[in-house]
Order: C-alpha cells, then sequence, then structure tokens
C-alpha cells in the first residue's frame, strides 16, 4: 500500500505536469492555439492530481483481485485526497504560472447544491435522485453567470 500511495500523491501528480510542461508548452507550442496553452496546461495538472479510484475497482476486478484490499486502497486514498488534492493542485499550478480563475470552481459548487450534495446521500436519496436534469441546468446556469468563458 505505500508504493501505491508513494505513486498517487510524490510522483504523478509532479510527473505529469513535467510531461504537461514539455508536451503542450514546449514540444506541441506551435499547434496549440497560443492563448489556451497556459489552460490546457492547467487542466493537465487539475486532472493529473487526482487518482483515477473508480477504475481501480475495475482493474482489481478483471484481475481476480483482493476486493478487500482494493476497498482499503481506495478509501485511504480518497481520505488522502480530502486533504491532499488543493494543496497539490495549487503548488503545481503557482510553478506553471497558470490561471486558474473561479469558474470550475463556481461550477463545482452550483452542481454540488444542485444535487444536494452529501445531504442527499445522507438523507438516503439514491445517487442521482436529485435528478441529472436538475444539475446539468445547474451547471448551464453558474456557466452562463461567468459568461460561459474559463481559462482551465
Amino acid at each position: 500500500m505505500g508504493v501505491t500511495l508513494f505513486v498517487n500523491w510524490a510522483v504523478k501528480p509532479f510527473s505529469m505536469a513535467l510531461l504537461g510542461w514539455v508536451f503542450l508548452g514546449w514540444l506541441f507550442r506551435p499547434w496549440l492555439p497560443a492563448d489556451q496553452i497556459d489552460s490546457y496546461i492547467a487542466g493537465l495538472i487539475i486532472l493529473a492530481a487526482a487518482p483515477c479510484t473508480a477504475m481501480v475497482f475495475v482493474w482489481s476486478n478483471l484481475s481476480d483481485g483482493e476486493p478487500h484490499f482494493t476497498l482499503s486502497q481506495v478509501a485511504l486514498n480518497d481520505a488522502i485526497m480530502v486533504v491532499a488534492f488543493a494543496p497539490i493542485v495549487a503548488l503545481l499550478l503557482g510553478l506553471s504560472r497558470s490561471p486558474c480563475p473561479g469558474t470550475p470552481v463556481a461550477v463545482g459548487r452550483a452542481l454540488h447544491r444542485r444535487a444536494g450534495g452529501a445531504g442527499a446521500a445522507a438523507a438516503g436519496a439514491p445517487a442521482g435522485a436529485r435528478g441529472r436534469a436538475g444539475a446539468a441546468g445547474a451547471a448551464r446556469a453558474a456557466w452562463g453567470r461567468l459568461g460561459g468563458r474559463a481559462a482551465c
């Protein structure tokens, strides 16, 4: 489990940021829109910083892995994600000087509010019971309030 935690939190975010800077910021720069390169790098950093815990279950099942160990690994990674994701992303975005305005945060908050957040699950509502159409409407409304533009 220590190897997984080390790779997920000490190696992967930084190596993916480095790959983003090399490929998007240097190698493919001539073929990308100049005003959007920093946004592409910021998006790559945000995506790369979080481990995909859903795929852990899929691959474990496909390889006849131990489900209890898989669950404990995913639970520990998710608990660490709550604490480590924001500081790592902030550090990497700061190092890359990539602007990341509040658009993703505002849309995420609108979706969380509209979908009921953790409150709906705690109240016993099944996942998605508050309506995917309602969440999509909240995202469109937040996007509209922000002028429909984002830098990351």
